[in-house]
């Protein structure tokens, strides 16, 4: 799936809005990347959000049509041929068409596409054109999951006009007070109260579909497990003694050399299980190396150790897929009957490394340090883990992959790292068959992420009077640039360097500037002072530009 070109009429901050995916971007025959990058307020996370909810809403029986104008195109491969699908609300004079009779659909070829001979639209039919939606969206938040959440929430519409919006009061018509009450309160900013504030978890399980996933942060042990398994599975194919293939850079950065095994602890409530689940647990139950049973609670052990091909055969459940084996688990970890989860726990027994300092200080004969449970982590380790270990499972998911700043509490290193990651995750073995190619949407505020791709696979959203109406190209080429580059051509700003640091030194030069200026009149002591000072200034800053203007400066007093 290839998203090519999506207008919005207006939702939130975006307003006459059109994304242009293809014009120019570099492709790869296994996915496209496009980085979405813009100051804060302009709508980044909104396009995230947008796009999962339309691609939802749009396979949503009771309601499918979204309560917003929008045009999107976008390329499947049917039949082994490639097909551009446009879907509409609009009609022919842009306005939008409200209610379940205002979807209409055309399906043609890229030529007809990319030359503007298109076919006409039809009235969408759900009984024709399902097949004609994306397969699987898949979308990840380092931000605020309740934002997304809401945004995915689809509230009751009708075909009576109810949803559109109340227009001001005629000062002449009858009931003019009443109806003047009546708009203000509609056009109060935020949201009613509510009596009970519904369940976070129940909302993010309503979701969640077999073709749309949101990856919550809950979810992250589940997410880590999945993509070491991947991982593990791929490196069992290369000659490599090791058990990591492109997680073996995470691993190290985290102390951690294997993972020896994994426990889940499933509660078999016979209300809460479903017909589709009892054959998978019937798997894992016969993969397991040891289970335990306590009442209707099962805890399910793999060891790894003791079986090396377990990887292999837990995947090869569903078909030897990542993200199928992922969503078969997460499934299960579900709210069922009275808010109650089949799988309860899952747990990961790490075997960590020592550093080399720690090696050398205790000497070779220190005893190994025990196996180390997945919990135990920081957050912020857990968090870093479930971010890359995503990676690998994203690998053959032929989906729209929607990645909200996934870089944020990266350090430097990993962010340079992470397109890498998504690079050599996205990118499928000449070995394999091959799907259709995905496409992934990813908002950055890194300056280094953007140096891994060339300028026209960066969006850059623009803004004004409020709105957000287009995104706008950047001259600069950004494959392999200098990140300071970017971060004054792309991100606006005035100097690489930090503010307070650029306005200390320009004091400090401005302060000698003025001196100068009567600088024959001065008595030797004070020239000699001057000097030193910029001297002194010079040994406290780092190479680059603003070191360049104090030696200038100090050569130019010197030669006076």
């Amino acid at each position: 799936m290839r998203l090519r070109k999506i207008k919005i009429k207006e939702y939130r901050t975006l307003k006459n809005f059109t994304l242009d995916c293809i014009g120019g971007a570099e492709e790869t025959k296994d996915y496209t990347l496009h980085l979405i990058v813009g100051v804060n307020g302009t709508g980044k996370s909104t396009l995230l959000r947008l796009l999962a909810r339309l691609f939802l809403q749009l396979k949503n029986e009771q309601q499918r049509n979204p309560p917003f104008g929008f045009v999107v195109s976008y390329q499947l491969k049917q039949n082994d041929e490639e097909k551009v699908i446009s879907i509409t609300n609009l009609d022919e004079e842009g306005n939008h068409i409200s209610g379940s009779e205002g979807l209409y659909i055309r399906r043609e070829t890229i030529a007809q596409y990319e030359t503007g001979d298109h076919e006409s639209y039809v009235p969408f039919d759900a009984t024709q054109h399902t097949n004609d939606l994306p397969p699987r969206i898949i979308a990840f938040t380092t931000g605020n999951e309740e934002e997304w959440i809401e945004a995915l929430q689809f509230e009751d519409q009708s075909d009576n006009g109810d949803d559109e919006e109340l227009q001001f009061p005629d000062p002449e018509q009858p009931g003019y007070q009443d109806a003047l009450k009546e708009w203000y309160l509609q056009e109060l900013p935020g949201t009613p109260i509510e009596d009970e504030k519904a369940d976070d978890t129940q909302k993010t399980e309503e979701i969640r579909t077999d073709h749309f996933y949101f990856l919550s942060a809950e979810q992250i042990p589940l997410v880590a497990l999945c993509g070491m398994l991947v991982d593990m599975k791929d490196a069992s194919t290369t000659e490599s003694s090791s058990q990591w293939r492109y997680l073996s850079n995470i691993m190290q950065e985290s102390r951690i050399k294997a993972l020896n095994g994994f426990s889940l602890r499933l509660r078999m409530n016979k209300e809460a299980l479903l017909e589709p689940d009892k054959g998978f647990i019937q798997e894992l139950l016969k993969l397991a190396t040891h289970t335990i049973q306590i009442g209707s609670d099962y805890l399910l052990v793999f060891d790894l150790l003791a079986k090396k091909t377990l990887p292999n055969d837990l995947l090869a459940l569903r078909g030897g897929g990542g993200f199928l084996f992922f969503s078969s688990l997460a499934r299960l970890a579900q709210a069922r009957e009275q808010n109650e989860q089949l799988l309860q726990e899952v747990n990961l027994f790490l075997e960590r490394s020592q550093e080399q300092e720690e090696r050398d200080e205790l000497g070779a004969s220190v005893e190994q340090p025990p196996l180390h449970l997945f919990t135990w982590l920081s957050d912020g380790e857990q968090s870093f883990l479930g971010r890359l270990c995503l990676m690998p499972l994203l690998r053959e998911s032929e989906a729209l992959i929607l990645l909200d700043e996934p870089e944020v509490h990266f350090n430097d290193y990993w962010k340079q790292q992470l397109v890498f990651m998504l690079d050599e995750s996205l990118t499928i073995p000449q070995d394999r068959p091959k799907p259709q190619p995905c496409h992934a949407l990813m908002t950055t505020h890194s300056s280094i992420t953007l140096t891994d791709v060339v300028n026209t696979n960066i969006l850059i959203l623009k803004r004004r009077n409020g709105y957000t109406y287009e995104t706008i190209p950047t001259s600069l080429e950004t494959l392999g640039a200098d990140p300071s580059d970017i971060i004054v051509s792309v991100f606006g700003a005035r100097h690489a360097a930090g503010a307070n640091g650029v306005n200390r030194i320009k004091q400090k030069l401005e302060s000698i500037r003025k001196i100068a200026s009567e600088w024959q009149q001065l008595p030797s002591n004070i020239k000699n002072q001057c000097i030193k000072d910029l001297e002194n200034l010079e040994k406290q800053v780092g190479p680059g530009y603003w070191r360049f203007l104090i030696l200038r400066q100090i050569h130019d007093l010197r030669g006076r």
